[in-house]
């Protein structure tokens, strides 16, 4: 991405989902015209734009979930399983036994989390299954401390 057309940039944030990937592999995929990205650190970047001046841009890598492999399909499940472990262990189970005709959709392992997933959503909130994500996140029975944990960086570096 070329952001040297806008000069009103002055900070840029990505979030990104862990999937599979070491966090040196995701800085890597990051391309954004001359700026660096570092997981969980303000870099500072200077750059010079079209106008051949030199204009700073911050840039800031969270990867998340924080502190442990996988997508971001764990993180929710993680926080579900707080107040509703049943219901995401029996959900796992279902999926994990299905029979090979019932999998023909699920190649791939994060094509089965997203399953597991899904399940969960459906049996804690059934009317609100083909809702945004967003509603997902407001579920009675999500804890929102794990959320908060991996996304709470943002209220400091939006100030």
């Amino acid at each position: 991405m070329q952001i040297k057309d806008n000069l009103q940039i002055d900070s840029i944030i990505v979030i990104a989902d862990a999937d599979e990937k070491t966090p040196d592999q995701i800085e890597k995929s990051i391309i954004f015209d001359g700026i660096k990205f570092e997981e969980n650190k303000l870099v500072s970047n200077k750059i010079i734009n079209n106008f051949g001046t030199f204009k700073n841009i911050n840039s800031f890598l969270r990867i998340i979930p924080r502190n442990n492999s996988g997508a971001l399909e764990n993180l929710i499940l993680d926080s579900i399983k707080i107040n509703d472990k049943t219901i995401v262990d029996e959900s796992n189970k279902f999926v994990d036994t299905l029979p090979p005709e019932g999998k023909k959709y699920l190649k791939h392992k994060r094509m089965i989390l997203k399953a597991k997933t899904g399940v969960v959503f459906s049996l804690i909130k059934p009317d609100s299954t083909f809702s945004e994500l967003k509603e997902k996140f407001e579920l009675a029975n999500c804890n929102t401390n794990i959320i908060f944990e991996n996304f709470g960086f943002l209220k400091e570096l939006i100030k």
